[in-house]
């Protein structure tokens, strides 16, 4: 099995503690702001982002546009928990390849993973 490298956003410190534990096999970097997410994507070569849409000072998909312009290849992954079929929308607009609930987002996360690295996890 593969070790991704993923960058967890997110301005709640419980929620960036229970992916950190969640996705603990693993390689996971974590940011508390947009800003920082991006500071810290530049200087490493990231598999998936997975980021909170509603943060201070930069929105969860203003950040994985200025990551997916940056690089294409990279994965990312808009949390929310505004209702799903709206934020779905707008996180698609915004280039991710993926959503997820807040509600639910830990018994997701490794469904979202292996559909979006299928050969590498298997």
């Amino acid at each position: 099995m593969k070790q991704l490298r993923i960058l967890v956003v997110d301005d709640a410190e419980n929620i960036r503690f229970i992916l950190g534990e969640v996705l603990r096999k693993h390689r996971v970097k974590t940011a508390s702001s947009g800003m920082d997410g991006l500071k810290i994507f530049f200087t490493d070569n990231f598999d998936l982002v997975i980021t909170d849409h509603q943060m201070p000072g930069m929105l969860g998909v203003e950040l994985i546009r200025k990551i997916k312009l940056s690089n294409s290849r990279v994965k990312a992954v808009l949390m929310s928990s505004l209702p799903s079929s709206m934020m779905e929308q707008v996180a698609r607009a915004a280039g991710a390849d993926g959503f997820l609930d807040k509600t639910i987002m830990c018994t997701k996360v490794h469904e979202i993973i292996n559909n979006l690295f299928p050969i590498l996890l298997s």
